[in-house]
C-alpha cells in the first residue's frame, strides 16, 4: 500500500489521466446541436443559466453532461461551447461529469469526478455557469474534484471573452432524457458523489 493507495491504483489512475488529457477523445456531442445565436433572454417567471465551457491546451474534448438534483438533462458542453436553460426560481443543484472519461471508482475509490453546484436563481435574471477541468496534472491520493462548475461574473473579461468565441449550442433535451434513463444506475451513482461533494 502507498498511503492508503495500493501501486496498482496509482499505476491506473496515472495511465487514465494521461489518455483523459491528451486529446483523446472527439469533441462531438449527439445530444446538441448548433444555433445561430444563443438564446439568452430571460424570462419574467425563470432565471436563465448558461454554461460556457472555454478553450484549454490541456482539454481532452470529452464532453461534460449537466445534469440537475432532478436527474433531468440539461445540456452537453464541448470545448469553446456554451449553451442556455430556463429554471424554476429558487434553489438548485448542478451536476457534471465526463459520461466518456470515467476513471472506474473499483481502481480509485478516493477520485470523485463529479463537478457539483449549488445556487439559488431568481427569476428574471440571468447566470453564468463556467465548466473546466480542475484536475491537477500531477498525482495527488485525495478527494480532488475532476470537473468544475462555478458560477462566475458575466462582466469578467475572461468570463467575456470564452462566451464570445464560444459555439452556442441548444440541447435536445428528448434524447438527452432518454440516455439519462437508459443510464439510470449510472446517473444516480454520478448524483450521488455530487451530493456527497455539496455536502462537505
Amino acid at each position: 500500500m502507498l498511503g492508503g493507495v495500493t501501486v496498482m491504483s496509482r499505476c491506473f489512475l496515472m495511465l487514465a489521466l494521461g489518455m483523459l488529457m491528451c486529446g483523446c477523445a472527439s469533441q462531438q456531442s449527439s445530444l446538441m446541436h448548433a444555433s445561430m445565436q444563443l438564446d439568452a433572454t430571460p424570462a419574467a417567471d425563470s432565471a436563465l443559466v448558461v454554461f460556457v465551457r472555454g478553450a484549454d491546451p490541456r482539454d481532452d474534448g470529452w464532453p461534460f453532461r449537466i445534469v440537475d438534483d432532478k436527474a433531468r438533462f440539461l445540456g452537453e458542453c464541448v470545448p469553446s461551447s456554451q449553451f442556455a436553460v430556463r429554471v424554476s426560481p429558487g434553489e438548485h443543484a448542478l451536476f457534471a461529469w465526463a459520461p466518456g472519461g470515467d476513471v472506474p471508482r473499483e481502481y480509485v475509490s478516493f477520485y470523485n469526478q463529479v463537478g457539483a453546484l449549488r445556487a439559488t436563481f431568481e427569476a428574471g435574471k440571468t447566470y453564468v455557469v463556467a465548466i473546466s477541468y480542475s484536475t491537477p496534472l500531477t498525482y495527488k491520493p485525495s478527494r480532488f474534484p475532476f470537473v468544475s462548475l462555478r458560477l462566475v461574473d458575466p462582466s469578467d473579461r475572461e468570463v467575456a471573452e470564452a462566451r464570445r468565441t464560444a459555439l452556442p449550442l441548444s440541447s435536445d433535451t428528448v434524447a438527452g432524457q432518454a440516455v439519462l434513463d437508459r443510464e439510470r444506475a449510472s446517473v444516480e451513482q454520478h448524483l450521488a458523489l455530487g451530493l456527497s461533494k455539496l455536502r462537505r
